[in-house]
């Protein structure tokens, strides 16, 4: 998926305006419904699985693709 692809759709699901890299991923954006929702984008377009703790830990947007190419290199 594109870089810019993902961004619509992350900010889509999270409810935002507008994402970049440095967007600040703090504790009012997660609850039970956008952890979900952030999983399944991830793994429909990544093929990855992360917990919600790990993505939880994330402070950026930025943190959050690190995540899943991290997540990424391990599968293979």
């Amino acid at each position: 998926m594109e870089f810019e692809n993902f961004l619509k759709e992350l900010a889509q699901v999270l409810e935002l305006e507008k994402l970049n890299e440095n967007t600040t991923l703090d504790s009012e954006i997660w609850n039970s419904l956008s952890l979900i929702s952030v999983i399944t984008l991830i793994d429909e377009n990544y093929d990855v699985r992360i917990n919600t703790e790990k993505i939880q830990n994330c402070n950026t947007v930025k943190d959050l693709l690190k995540l899943i190419e991290e997540e990424k290199s391990k599968k293979n």
